[in-house]
């Protein structure tokens, strides 16, 4: 194995520590790595996004209460589930981004994709806790997947924070329910095009 491996794992842990006691070093550290090149970034977008269709399609085929029709139709094409993944970050980066600069932030979309990314990178250590609840005691996991939507608005505030240099975190909270209503909208419309039909399957 590559010496560099295990320094890399330990590092992103420690990233990922510092990012949920301090959210704005922590990100600014990761996308400051992220835009080293575009090279670096597209990289990791395509690792982040396989390992989330990975760590999804095994959550679910191990949990049969996450199962329902939509679901399975979803996990079925691992190659559609990446895709939607990939195409979810640069839609949210774009939404924050644009939204953002309609309130007056400072943030580029490379920063906003940037946050993104290493945001779903945080989101994949959740999922892998989601995974070892179903494998070790399932009657925790909806618990843990709740713990994770936690985070997750956590971060994306303090992110969006940070990325921007807002101050008031009530506005940005404001900017983020906005920005999920149009997020949500244009993902409902980009699905079909994927062969992924809400509200169709078994």
């Amino acid at each position: 194995m590559d010496d560099r491996v295990p320094s890399m794992l330990k590092d992103t842990l420690e990233l990922a520590y510092l990012t949920i006691v301090r959210p704005g070093q922590g990100v600014r550290i990761a996308v400051r790595f992220l835009n080293t090149s575009p090279i670096v970034r597209l990289e990791c977008l395509l690792l982040i996004a396989i390992l989330g269709t990975l760590a999804t399609t095994l959550t679910v085929q191990l949990a049969p209460a996450m199962q329902d029709g939509a679901t399975e139709l979803l996990i079925a094409s691992p190659i559609n589930l990446t895709i939607i993944q990939i195409a979810t970050m640069f839609i949210v980066a774009g939404f924050i981004f644009g939204v953002g600069k309609v309130f007056g932030g400072t943030g580029s979309f490379q920063e906003c994709l940037g946050a993104i990314i290493w945001l779903q990178a945080m989101l994949l250590i959740v999922q892998l806790a989601q995974l070892v609840s179903v494998l070790v005691f399932p009657p925790i996991t909806s618990l843990v997947t709740f713990g994770g939507l936690g985070i997750a608005f956590y971060l994306v505030i303090s992110f969006i924070k940070e990325i921007h240099g807002f101050r008031s975190g009530l506005a940005v909270v404001m900017g983020v329910i906005l920005t999920l209503f149009l997020i949500a909208l244009t993902i409902v419309a980009f699905l079909p095009m994927v062969g992924f039909q809400p509200g169709v399957g078994g």
